[in-house]
C-alpha cells in the first residue's frame, strides 16, 4: 500500500444550497420534516431553514479532528449515535466512501432517514440498533469511527471502547468528563476487569437526548485517557478539555491503535 495518501479536500461551504432541485425536492423534502417533532438540529434545504436550533452542519469540531491528519475521503466510517444525521452529512461532504450510522432511538432513526432522503446521502446507511450490538461479526471493520456525544451516556464506557478497538484503528471522540464540581455527588470507582477508573455517576434525564440507560459514568479526563489506552487505543491526541462547557466539562480528541497507518496523512 502506498504511503502517499491524497490530500484532504476542504468541504464546499455552499454545498447544501448548491445541489439544485434534482437533489432537494421542493415538493417533498421540506414538508417531510413534519413527520417528526422536536427537532434538535437546524438544516438548510433549498433556501429554507427547517428543523431545530442547533447548527451541527457547521460543527467546528471536525476541523479540530481533521487537523490531526485524519483522512476521511474514501474511507468506511462507523458513526455511533448520529442523533439526526448532521454529522453523517458532514462525513459525506468530506467524501467518505461509506458511513454506517447506528442509532438506538426510534424517533431519532426516523429523523435520520428523513435527512438521508432530503440531502441525498447516498453514501450513508442508518441502522436502528443498540450500539452494544456493534461487533465485527455483525458490522465488519472500519477505517475510522466517529463517537461524538456517546460515551458519557454509558454506564460502562470502557466496555464500548474495548469493543470499538476491535472494529477500527482510529476514533474521533467528543464526550463529557467529570470534574470535582460536576456531576454532583461523590467520586465513584468504575471497575472493569482489573482496571479501576475514577469518575462520577450521572442520572440520565428522560429526554430524546439522553442515553438508553438510567445512569451513566463520567470519568475524570486522566481516567478517560487511561481508559483509551487500556482498551487498545495507545495513542491519544488530546485536542481540548473545555472546563466551561454549559453542560459539563468536555473532552475532544483523536485516539489511535498502534497499527493505525491508514487513518492519517503521511
Amino acid at each position: 500500500m502506498s504511503s502517499a495518501l491524497p490530500q484532504r479536500e476542504e468541504p464546499n461551504r455552499d454545498w447544501l444550497t448548491s445541489q439544485g432541485t434534482n437533489t432537494f425536492s421542493e415538493a417533498l423534502h421540506v414538508p417531510a420534516f413534519g413527520v417528526a417533532s422536536d427537532w434538535v438540529t437546524r438544516f438548510h434545504i433549498n433556501g429554507r431553514t427547517v428543523g431545530g436550533e442547533l447548527d451541527l452542519m457547521r460543527d467546528a469540531r471536525f476541523e479540530r479532528w481533521l487537523s490531526t491528519g485524519v483522512q476521511v475521503e474514501g474511507k468506511r466510517i462507523l458513526e455511533l449515535g448520529p442523533l439526526e444525521g448532521a454529522h453523517t452529512a458532514t462525513l459525506c461532504r468530506y467524501q467518505a466512501r461509506h458511513v454506517v450510522s447506528v442509532e438506538g432511538r426510534r424517533d431519532n432513526f426516523i429523523k435520520c432517514c428523513v435527512v438521508k432522503n432530503a440531502l441525498s446521502l447516498d453514501a450513508a446507511t442508518f441502522v436502528l440498533d443498540d450500539i452494544s450490538n456493534v461487533t465485527m461479526a455483525r458490522y465488519g471493520v472500519f477505517d475510522i469511527a466517529l463517537v461524538s456525544g456517546v460515551l458519557y451516556h454509558l454506564p460502562n464506557p470502557a466496555r464500548l471502547l474495548a469493543q470499538l478497538s476491535e472494529l477500527t484503528p482510529v476514533a474521533l471522540i467528543w464526550t463529557h468528563v467529570a470534574t470535582d464540581d460536576y456531576p454532583r455527588g461523590k467520586v465513584a470507582i468504575l471497575r472493569t476487569g482489573e482496571a479501576e477508573y475514577r469518575g462520577k455517576w450521572y442520572r440520565e434525564p428522560r429526554t430524546p437526548l439522553a442515553g438508553l440507560s438510567p445512569k451513566s459514568f463520567w470519568p475524570y479526563p486522566a481516567d478517560l485517557c487511561r481508559m483509551f489506552a487500556d482498551s487498545g487505543f495507545e495513542h491519544v491526541d488530546e485536542l481540548a478539555v473545555d472546563l466551561d462547557h454549559s453542560q459539563g466539562a468536555a473532552w475532544l480528541g483523536v485516539i489511535r491503535r498502534d497499527d493505525d497507518t491508514d487513518g492519517r496523512r503521511p
